[in-house]
């Protein structure tokens, strides 16, 4: 799988630079709660207004892969339609590591500190991209609603190849707090959002965990700050 050498040349070659020994901090289950008696289809279009569609976010990230564990920061700038990502990764000391922009399908690396361990950068980059674009970019239109109770309203949006996404979402203000996707009923990849808070006009959350389950790695992700870009 090529998502899994992008985690692999961090917590590989880019260790040498980067500090070990950070722990992955869970921030629990995430909790339902009693759902709002708007209709759904109100629901997913409130949820969508409140969405940034440009912003840049600052952020701590703890890779954890294969039982090994790595801080780093990254400043990340996403455009949601379409979907373009530019990031720049930096160890705890501010050095920058590497940048890349792009789409999911297709980005490019714009700089690499450590170019003799990765062979083929443009693919690292998009690897890194999707995963992004995974916790970041929300398809919400074309949907069907494939569960609705008292506390929960659950989504699923149909993909290229056959990826079905899962929304999941509770509140009486309701919050998207788990997306997930699987192909043929496999689970790709998963994302859970914790503590939405305010940032200006935007609600968004500040601390996500990602888990990779095709390349079995987890991102923990605490968000230190958002912007909206007009």
């Amino acid at each position: 799988m090529k998502n899994h050498r992008w985690v692999k040349f961090i917590l590989g070659g880019a260790g040498m630079i980067l500090l070990f020994g950070c722990t992955t901090a869970p921030f629990g289950k995430v909790k339902l709660a009693s759902l709002t008696q708007q209709k759904s289809a109100d629901i997913i279009q409130n949820y969508s207004r409140q969405l940034p569609h440009r912003f840049t976010a600052a952020a701590g990230i703890v890779f954890d892969w294969h039982y090994r564990k790595l801080s780093t920061l990254c400043v990340t700038r996403v455009d949601c339609s379409p979907c373009r990502i530019s990031v720049v990764g930096m160890n705890l000391l501010g050095v920058k590591i590497f940048s890349a922009t792009g789409g999911p399908r297709q980005a490019k690396m714009l700089f690499c500190a450590l170019k003799k361990q990765i062979k083929k950068p443009d693919a690292f980059a998009t690897a890194m991209v999707k995963d992004i674009a995974h916790i970041y970019c929300h398809k919400l239109d074309n949907y069907r609603i494939s569960k609705r109770n008292k506390k929960e309203l659950q989504i699923d949006v149909d993909g290229a190849d056959s990826v079905v996404t899962t929304y999941l979402f509770t509140g009486r203000s309701p919050r998207l707090i788990k997306k997930s996707a699987t192909l043929h009923g496999k689970q790709l990849w998963q994302v859970e959002y914790f503590n939405y808070r305010r940032y200006g006009t935007t609600l968004l959350p500040d601390k996500i965990v990602y888990d990779n389950w095709q390349n079995a790695y987890r991102l923990v992700i605490r968000v230190k700050n958002i912007t909206a870009i007009d």
